[in-house]
């Protein structure tokens, strides 16, 4: 298979200067293998969480290969070998996909490409990327305090399309900007969704549904089950499972438990979820009272000129 090369270069007290900690690099290997799995899954099914034994294609599309380590000025610099998804995922590109729920990334990528993309995103805050989810952002919120553990500041990713100018940057400051994403990210709801299942894709689990305003939904089984689905092919489902949102408060992926055909009530139920209300803290809404201020401004006073006869006179014909 044909490899890819991109690298790695980490800085920080103990990886420079002629420092090479064992345990500093064993940690940021440790911590970018994880991370470009999800990177991976959330480009082919919008979710980096998946249950079960994952297809080979992925396993083949989100190993890196670790070849080499060199002295840099200030830094180390770890090689990879990495294979574009054409070839890992061969049997996937392959098959065709609908305009309305393609997510491939062009076959030349690779995992640290992908990685690159949502490094862009996050530091630039994309309410409305597609590259990451809640659990992709709380690893990378959590680099800065972690990494200083490991004698770690900064990684710099290069290779293949990724800026040799201006790389991708795993530091301090995409820890600060996940973290402000993470907070603005409305949390996932149970949700319960009607619609007729347009797509199906065996190969990770995705689906399509299409609701009856035309709006489709992207969403993934959690758990190997496509095979059960084919009967359902193009036919009014219900699924259930839980919504997860972006930023930006729009649906990310409805992450599916179950799915079965729709009955004529389950109509109700074929709308795009929306996340619940922001909850108030308290403090925004409790106030000081005085005279001029909150209920004391208003108590005692009536805005219109109506008579207490004409009011209840009104109350009585609402009834």
């Amino acid at each position: 298979m044909q490899m890819v090369e991109h690298s790695v270069d980490v800085r920080g007290p103990k990886v420079s200067n002629g420092q090479r900690s064992p345990s500093a690099i064993g940690s940021v290997l440790r911590w970018v293998d994880p991370l470009a799995r999800e990177t991976v899954s959330m480009a082919f099914r919008f979710s980096s969480r998946a249950l079960g034994r994952p297809p080979s294609w992925f396993v083949r599309a989100s190993t890196m290969r670790f070849a080499d380590m060199s002295r840099g000025d200030g830094f180390t610099r770890l090689h990879f070998e990495v294979p574009p998804f054409g070839e890992a995922a061969a049997e996937l590109y392959e098959q065709k996909e609908l305009p309305a729920y393609a997510t491939r990334p062009d076959p030349s990528d690779t995992a640290l490409d992908l990685l690159g993309d949502l490094l862009y995103d996050v530091v630039h805050e994309e309410r409305d990327s597609y590259r990451f989810d809640g659990n992709v952002l709380k690893r990378l919120g959590g680099f800065s305090a972690t990494a200083s553990r490991w004698g770690v500041e900064s990684l710099a990713l290069h290779g293949h399309r990724l800026s040799q100018q201006t790389p991708p940057l795993v530091d301090a400051q995409i820890s600060r900007c996940a973290e402000t994403l993470r907070v603005m990210m409305p949390s996932p709801v149970r949700a319960r969704v009607a619609g007729k299942l347009d797509m199906i894709r065996a190969s990770d689990g995705s689906f399509g549904l299409l609701l009856e305003s035309g709006e489709a939904v992207h969403g993934v089984l959690l758990a190997d089950g496509t095979s059960a689905l084919r009967e359902l092919w193009n036919r009014p489902v219900v699924v259930e499972g839980r919504a997860a949102f972006r930023p930006s408060g729009s649906l990310l992926c409805l992450e599916a438990e179950g799915m079965a055909l729709a009955t004529q009530a389950d109509l109700f139920f074929s709308k795009v979820p929306t996340p619940r209300a922001a909850k108030l803290e308290r403090g925004e809404f409790m106030k000081p009272q005085t005279r001029t201020t909150g209920l004391g401004a208003i108590f005692g006073k009536w805005p219109g000129d109506e008579t207490e006869e004409q009011l209840l006179a009104a109350i009585q014909e609402m009834d």
